[in-house]
């Protein structure tokens, strides 16, 4: 497993759910593990993490969370608190 995926769920255990996941696309995000489909696997795994959490990942929260993993890749946003925020306003709305 990569490394920074490995302190992404380490540093994740007994967090919130949202930095659970902002860890999670740090890691998959901004270190870049694979050579293709990172921002496809931050999506699948964040929604597979709060579809198994009954989350509702209905209505715009899909398109939502592809905009900010977009930017997050884009900017090089490496802050996982405001990475919480962003996934927080994808799933939210506000």
């Amino acid at each position: 497993m990569d490394a920074e995926i490995e302190t992404a769920l380490e540093r994740g255990t007994g967090k919130a759910l949202f930095a659970k996941i902002a860890y999670l696309w740090k890691a998959m995000l901004i270190g870049r593990p694979f050579t293709d489909g990172n921002k496809r696997t931050a999506l699948t795994v964040a929604l597979t993490i709060l579809e198994e959490c009954r989350v509702d990942t209905g209505g715009r929260v899909k398109e939502r969370m592809v905009q900010e993993i977009t930017r997050i890749a884009r900017e090089n946003i490496e802050d996982a608190d405001r990475i919480e925020r962003l996934i927080r306003y994808a799933v939210e709305g506000h």
